[in-house]
Order: structure tokens, then C-alpha cells, then sequence
């Protein structure tokens, strides 16, 4: 297996855990269907400098996920959380 399609595994299961972490299941729903999307748009991505582009632009969005939870499940636990 190369070192980036480990990576892209390794962040798909990353991504996973935080959905699992997400306080609505909408929102971990979202994240699911989003990085699948993603994810199999991009299968056959070949081009190495397009690959680091996405693998650097999955990894922001796994911390901008990474937050999103943080924030929301403090949401929740203070009652404030509408959904």
C-alpha cells in the first residue's frame, strides 16, 4: 500500500470517529455522506502534487470537523443545542 492511500485511509477513519463524536445525528449523518462523496470522487486520482493538494485539504477539514464537535457537544451539554 503506498504512504497516500494509507493517509486517505487513515483520514476516512478519522473522519468517521469524529461523525461518531458529533452530538445530532444529522450532523454526523452530514459528515458521513460528505467525505464517502468526497472520497469516491477522487478514487482515481492520479496527479501526486493533486493528491498532496487533497490529502493537505482533508486533513484541514478533519480539524475544522475536530472543532465543529468540540464546540457543539459543549452546545449540548450546556442546553443550548437546538437540534
Amino acid at each position: 500500500m503506498s504512504a497516500t492511500r494509507g493517509k486517505v485511509l487513515s483520514l476516512f477513519r478519522s473522519f468517521l470517529r469524529e461523525a461518531r463524536q458529533m452530538p445530532t445525528e444529522i450532523r454526523a449523518n452530514h459528515i458521513r455522506r460528505k467525505v464517502r462523496s468526497e472520497l469516491e470522487a477522487h478514487r482515481h486520482e492520479a496527479d501526486p502534487e493533486r493528491l498532496a493538494f487533497l490529502v493537505g485539504l482533508a486533513e484541514l477539514q478533519l480539524e475544522n470537523a475536530s472543532l465543529q464537535r468540540a464546540h457543539l457537544n459543549t452546545l449540548k451539554a450546556q442546553g443550548a443545542l437546538k437540534c
